[in-house]
């Protein structure tokens, strides 16, 4: 029987010469010396299976957004929108993408967009996640948009592919089976 993931994680960091061994042949590499996060059997989704989550996960309030603005132009008589309208409209649709959020964090249930793209959300223990963590998770995913992107862009060049949110909140999505 062959020992679990996160312990042939540590074994093989184990035998990794260390940095400063001149005796290592061929091209020097730089040793990771950190733990791994994980410590559960589940794999960390991929990239492209949770940007189609995200995906659809920003279409639904969008959608919810154009319903509203809809609804905004036939009532109001056909008011043209102009500049001094944009920050408003600009402010409802970020308070919806916050609502839809928050909904999803206080139900403690995965997004639409996970449950299509056939994720779910644990913790880095293999746990379900608490409505705290979601909230984290949240927050997280915000400073990581806000920080340009490179929260994001962290899970393309993180060993376990975890994104600062991920990390922040100690959660990470895998493939629901």
């Amino acid at each position: 029987m062959s020992p679990a993931p996160s312990m042939r994680r540590k074994a093989a960091r184990a035998a990794q010469p260390s940095l400063f061994d001149t005796t290592h042949e061929g091209s020097r590499t730089l040793p990771t010396s950190v733990e791994a996060a994980v410590c559960c059997d589940a794999e960390v989704a991929m990239a492209s299976d949770r940007m189609v989550a995200a995906g659809i996960d920003f279409v639904v309030p969008m959608a919810g957004f154009a319903l509203f603005f809809a609804g905004f132009y036939w009532t109001a008589g056909g008011v043209t929108p102009g500049m001094k309208m944009l920050p408003w409209f600009g402010a409802a649709l970020g308070m919806l993408m916050l609502l839809y959020r928050l909904t999803w964090c206080v139900a403690g249930f995965d997004t639409p967009g996970m449950q299509a793209a056939n994720l779910r959300l644990i913790s880095l223990d293999g746990r379900r996640p608490t409505r705290w963590a979601r909230l984290c998770r949240m927050v997280g995913g915000m400073v990581s948009l806000l920080s340009l992107g490179i929260g994001l862009l962290w899970g393309l060049l993180d060993e376990e592919r975890l994104t600062w949110h991920d990390h922040m909140s100690s959660t990470f999505p895998t493939r629901r089976y």
